[in-house]
């Protein structure tokens, strides 16, 4: 992965660019988390990622909030604070 995009928001926009994206990664949080709900169109931009390998993170306690838990798409990995820092270094990161 040479790039990771960090979205806060639920933009289909933005998770397309990164679903068209090269060696990219996705991590989602704050609002961005409801794309990993299978039962909400982003999904499927969500789902095409994980089909090219790729990696979607997404932050737990923010799954967690919104109550999310149960509905996700398979695939996509938990991390906490200490991971997603740990994640940001080394690759060049994108906020949209």
């Amino acid at each position: 992965m040479d790039r990771l995009y960090v979205l806060k928001n639920l933009d289909e926009d933005a998770i397309s660019i990164a679903a068209e994206s090269g060696d990219s990664g996705l991590l989602l949080m704050q609002d961005a988390t409801y794309a990993l709900n299978e039962s909400r169109e982003e999904s499927r931009l969500v789902r095409k990622i994980l089909g090219k390998g790729r990696p979607v993170y997404y932050l737990d306690r923010d799954v967690e909030r919104r109550g999310l838990t149960e509905k996700l798409v398979q695939g996509a990995q938990k991390i906490n604070i200490d991971g997603m820092v740990d994640l940001l270094f080394g690759v060049r990161v994108i906020n949209v």
